[in-house]
């Protein structure tokens, strides 16, 4: 063997070498990435990547601080923006139709999360089909009404809305104003809530 050869067997072996080191490095750091991944989910974490790049940063923070007014106004607006429809203020069918499940169920999983299972969208799914999908029941049993009628923005329950007394479901609310119904309950239930 020449000695060109010889160098030239030395060179390709330190470049294959090389780069099946960086091939390994790079494995473990996504193997890292997903063991990451996978521990935070288990501990409670709920992962907020949004189909849209929402930021649910902000919502994860105030209902962690239990700040319940602020976290239902954050939700509207997420929604909102989400489907694309800030300027206008409400959804259409057809918005709600093709609203991200992904997005659907971060929202869901940080209120059922931060109320420990008292408030969220699957929660108030599951009220509102128990009650054969009539609104004025859903909104009796949730406490959206009172005698007859419903509760404005500002008489519902902000302060303690996961003590032991009051109802199950009671918020998020403010996305009922922008569909006027139950028509998230249809969405829900396909994102499987």
């Amino acid at each position: 063997m020449s000695k060109n050869s010889f160098l030239l067997g030395i060179i390709s072996f330190s470049l294959v070498l090389g780069l099946s080191t960086a091939c390994s490095t790079e494995n473990a750091k996504q193997q890292q990435k997903v063991e990451s991944q996978s521990s935070s989910q288990q501990q409670g974490e709920v992962p907020l990547e949004s189909a849209v790049g929402y930021n649910y940063t902000r919502l994860r923070e105030l209902l962690a601080n239990q700040e319940w007014k602020e976290a239902d106004e954050e939700t509207a607006q997420a929604m909102l923006k989400v489907a694309g429809r800030e300027e206008e203020g409400y959804f259409t069918i057809e918005n709600i139709d093709n609203f991200p499940c992904e997005d659907l169920r971060i929202i869901d999983r940080l209120w059922v999360k931060y109320s420990n299972g008292k408030l969220g969208l699957s929660v108030q799914k599951e009220i509102y089909q128990e009650r054969g999908g009539i609104w004025k029941k859903f909104g009796d049993t949730v406490g959206w009404r009172e005698q007859g009628g419903w509760k404005s923005y500002e008489e519902l329950n902000w302060k303690s809305p996961t003590a032991p007394n009051a109802p199950q479901g009671h918020l998020p609310v403010s996305w009922r104003e922008a569909t006027r119904g139950g028509w998230f309950f249809s969405r829900a239930e396909t994102c499987k809530l």
